[in-house]
């Protein structure tokens, strides 16, 4: 019995004497960071059977257990990697938001001096030291994008080296992970099982500092080791072994580095794949915030570079030349060049060249593009948004280069190259435009400030209408970038022009290079309709407007079989036009889409005015006609006083022909300019549109709504009386004689809008495929008011107009234009809108970094309840545990007693 006893005794001393060791052990790491608190588990020892029954045998520790929560450290290092994620965010975020909103580094302070000095500067646009101040202005604008764009650069260069250092960070964590986990197994297996606390407590910690660099997924192995995984699934720990992340330029983009994992030198790019911990939160910024900063920033120089280029190329500067490029062209070889990076992994020949031209800045937008030949033929590609993946579109190139894919604003153009499947082209439309402004203008004298037209009304004239100064629209083609034929020769307009009003509705616009004696255009601008009462522009503002014309019929000239009267009604003759059926097909520029629109059948014989106003019915169509016949070479045969001229024109609403007869026999009563008089004069000629006018010695009959003039002569049936005729459609002049009849059809003259065709299914008016020449002269100007008969208006060359400041107007109302992006922001509201948006995101990263901060503290204070300790707590269990031990000590004592008392009594 005793020695029972004693063996109880002893059992409780040692089992309490390893609680106490325990509980010491964890009183003496209460502050060892990552300790877990630990717990003997006593257990009985098996009882003995005695008569009595079973006896117990004391108590025994079966095991040191670790008193910790798998879902509470999955819990914790989920919410690490969150707010490491988050916090890296803000961190970079507050330092580009204080960057941009900053008036001593952001944009629109150093934007709104530029246009208040060009303000000054329109004031007095001869001020030299206006002028100055502008250049100035200029180069504080550039100098602001270059700090931008300099520190932009410096913090991506600064990521970058962030992003190796946690990939360092990430391959020697899960080194030792594996490293412990080999311990792990090694240790247990030298403790027949027992679990190696303090390994463990060293695995937990590498990974949840494993935790704070990326986000990741631990999963237990039977044998008690942890496989470790990043991103979607790509193990980093697999046991005792580890596989390394690598940091390496990307394919596509050489400036910036991709994620791969692997072993062995086989590495798979993982970088869109990792999130969580620090190195993923330096991913999501420099994709989610620093790019689209540096590419709507970019987006925003582009903008202002591309308008004011614009707008300044079509200026006046001091020495009567059109301005030149204000800022760096935005479409220069090096800069279209520079958009397109092609991937390193592009088989050889590197001969491929691609480029993107910048063609409108309101389409523009601020993401990247992935363009991939995919096959099966070697022209068929797909384009990507770059940085989701998501499909834009695919086509093919069909083949043939340079070839031209047009998409949001801009224009990718392939040269040349062998192009084949498999090929891969990053497309970066505005990331270089901060580093690519740059002020071109360095002299004062080359600021185009004023505009390169000038309009005049002629004193002589009676009527109040009025012209105003004109605008410019744009002085260079837009296919070829060359100057438009009008701005060809330097300080000139070729032609200069004049606008002469025939009647208070039509007006026709001639080539006054010889303001004695103006000539029609070629095309001509003839018998065009003025609106009294409202403004009426004068020239297309369309590019893209091309004009083709139906030059009239040639005079038909009929001999009748008997001698004509001048009291008999003549017959209308035909006018040779025959019938044709006119075709009308639309191209939409943006969509490509093909819009047919309804044919316009043309009977024969038609005037030009009805032609006209059936075009007139089709939207985009602008058609307008004139019948123009000229006499001359008046010739009074035998008998004095008996020649006379009948002119005849068409009724209207079915009236019938209505005739003006005038005789040419007296040399000053009945001269050509006699009968002009009298024509004009007459009410019948003037309700159906006719206008004459006249020289002197010849006589001009003009319909203004395109209709037949039909002339006859009559005379003593043996004079010789005879008149010569001249059309647009007649080659050589037609000779009228004594009791002939001609008739001529008039002029169709058809501005069509871009994107419109007009085909023909004959020769009778236009021919199959008319030749067709630009309606767009680069200026546009208006007449308003009520003109007179004879009205006249120049547009010439602003020949020495330093003190006009319309192009300086013209330059200082961009500022609140809409040019940038497809919301048409203006410039400031543009960048105010960008800034906004970064600072949004920044209160709400700090707002998510707080909140991230917090759920940590709670997730990390949750498992700290149960593996943390409590001094408390542990400060009761050595009471108990030292008083089970005394208690047990004192058994111990019994039983010895007991036994020397028995030992005393066999002796």
């Amino acid at each position: 019995m005793a020695g029972s006893l004693l063996n109880i005794g002893l059992s409780g001393v040692l089992a309490h004497q390893t609680a106490l060791r325990v509980t010491g052990n964890n009183v003496a790491n209460a502050n060892t960071e990552g300790y877990t608190r630990q717990r003997a588990e006593f257990d009985q020892l098996g009882g003995q059977f005695t008569g009595a029954g079973y006896l117990g045998s004391g108590a025994q520790i079966t095991d040191i257990q670790r008193l910790t929560d798998s879902y509470l450290q999955t819990q914790v290092r989920s919410d690490t990697s969150v707010s490491a994620e988050i916090g890296i965010v803000a961190e970079n975020l507050e330092q580009i938001n204080n960057l941009l909103a900053d008036p001593r580094t952001g944009i629109s302070p150093a934007l709104s001096d530029f246009f208040g000095a060009l303000q000054i500067a329109a004031e007095d646009p001869s001020s030299v030291p206006a002028r100055q101040e502008l250049l100035s202005q200029s180069n504080r604008l550039v100098d602001r994008f270059r700090l931008i764009n300099d520190r932009l650069t410096a913090q991506s260069s600064s990521v970058e080296t962030s992003i190796r250092s946690q990939v360092e960070d990430v391959n020697g964590l899960a080194a030792a992970i594996a490293e412990t986990n080999r311990s792990i197994v090694s240790a247990k297996g030298a403790a027949s099982g027992s679990q190696p606390n303090d390994l463990l407590d060293k695995r937990d910690m590498l990974i949840k500092e494993l935790a704070t660099k990326v986000s990741i997924n631990v999963i237990p192995q039977d044998d008690g080791q942890l496989n470790v995984f990043i991103g979607k699934g790509q193990a980093l720990v697999m046991g005792s072994s580890s596989s390394s992340i690598v940091a390496r330029k990307n394919e596509d983009d050489p400036n910036s580095l991709e994620i791969a994992i692997g072993k062995e030198g086989r590495f798979v790019q993982i970088t869109r794949e990792i999130t969580g911990g620090e190195l993923g939160g330096l991913i999501r910024f420099r994709e989610a915030v620093l790019e689209p900063a540096q590419n709507n920033l970019g987006r925003l120089a582009i903008s202002i570079a591309d308008r004011v280029n614009d707008q300044h190329q079509q200026g006046m500067t001091l020495e009567n030349q059109f301005g030149g490029l204000y800022f760096n062209d935005v479409n220069s070889e090096e800069a279209m060049l520079a958009r397109v990076v092609g991937n390193a992994a592009n088989a050889q020949p590197n001969d491929r060249i691609v480029s993107v031209r910048i063609e409108d800045t309101t389409a523009l937008k601020t993401r990247d593009y992935a363009i991939e030949f995919t096959g099966p033929g070697r022209d068929d590609l797909v384009v990507k948004d770059a940085t989701t993946g998501a499909t834009i579109t695919r086509t093919s190139l069909g083949g043939l280069y340079p070839a031209k894919l047009e998409l949001d604003g801009m224009a990718i153009q392939f040269e040349s190259g062998s192009f084949q499947p498999g090929d891969r082209f990053l497309i970066q439309p505005t990331r270089s435009g901060i580093s690519g402004l740059g002020l071109v203008v360095d002299r004062v004298e080359d600021l185009a400030l004023a505009a390169p037209i000038r309009t005049e009304s002629q004193k002589s004239n009676t009527g109040s209408a009025t012209i105003s100064q004109g605008s410019m629209v744009g002085n260079r083609s837009l296919n070829t970038n060359e100057l438009l034929p009008g701005f060809a020769s330097p300080a000139e307009l070729t032609p200069p022009l004049v606008v002469r009003f025939l009647n208070e509705t039509t007006y026709e616009v001639l080539d006054n290079s010889d303001p004695a004696n103006p000539q029609p255009l070629s095309p001509p601008l003839s018998n065009q309709r003025y609106v009294p009462g409202i403004r009426n522009e004068l020239f297309s503002s369309d590019p893209f407007a091309v004009q083709v014309a139906a030059d009239g019929t040639s005079i038909g000239v009929i001999q009748p079989p008997q001698a004509l009267s001048l009291t008999t009604p003549p017959a209308l003759l035909n006018n040779g036009y025959g019938a044709q059926t006119i075709s009308i097909e639309g191209r939409n520029p943006e969509t490509g889409a093909i819009t047919t629109f309804p044919t316009v059948n043309v009977p024969a014989n038609s005037t030009a005015g009805n032609i006209a106003a059936a075009l007139n019915g089709t939207p985009g169509i602008k058609a307008s006609a004139f019948t123009d016949l000229q006499l001359s070479n008046f010739n009074d045969g035998g008998t004095p006083g008996s020649a006379a001229l009948r002119v005849t024109i068409a009724g209207t609403n079915g009236q019938p022909p209505y005739s003006f007869e005038a005789s040419f026999a007296d040399p000053v009563a009945d001269s050509p300019a006699a009968i002009a008089d009298a024509i004009n004069a007459d009410e019948g000629m003037k309700s159906l549109g006719i206008v004459a006018l006249s020289d002197g010695t010849s006589l001009s009959l003009r319909s203004t709504d395109g209709r037949n003039i039909q002339v006859g002569l009559t005379g003593a049936a043996a004079d010789g009386d005879s008149v010569q005729l001249t059309s647009a459609g007649t080659a050589v002049p037609q000779t009228l004689n004594n009791n002939e009849e001609a008739v001529v059809g008039g002029q169709l003259d058809v501005v069509l809008e871009d994107g419109l065709r007009l085909r023909g299914s004959n020769n009778a008016i236009f021919t199959p495929t008319p030749a067709t020449e630009t309606a767009f002269r680069g200026f546009m100007t208006s007449i308003s008011g009520t003109p007179a008969k004879g009205d006249a208006f120049t547009i010439a060359y602003n020949s020495d107009g330093f003190g006009d400041n319309r192009n300086a107007l013209a330059l200082l109302g961009l500022e609140a234009g809409g040019f940038v992006g497809p919301g048409k922001d203006s410039f400031n509201g543009a960048y105010a809108s960008f800034v906004s948006s970064i600072g949004a995101q920044t209160n709400e990263a700090r707002a998510d970094a707080e909140a991230a901060s917090s759920l940590l503290t709670q997730s990390e204070g949750r498992l700290d309840a149960v593996a943390g300790v409590n001094l408390d707590e542990e400060a009761a269990k050595l009471i108990q545990f030292q008083q089970a031990y005394n208690a047990n000590a004192q058994i111990v004592s019994v039983a010895r007693e007991l036994f020397d008392t028995l030992l005393g009594a066999v002796r």
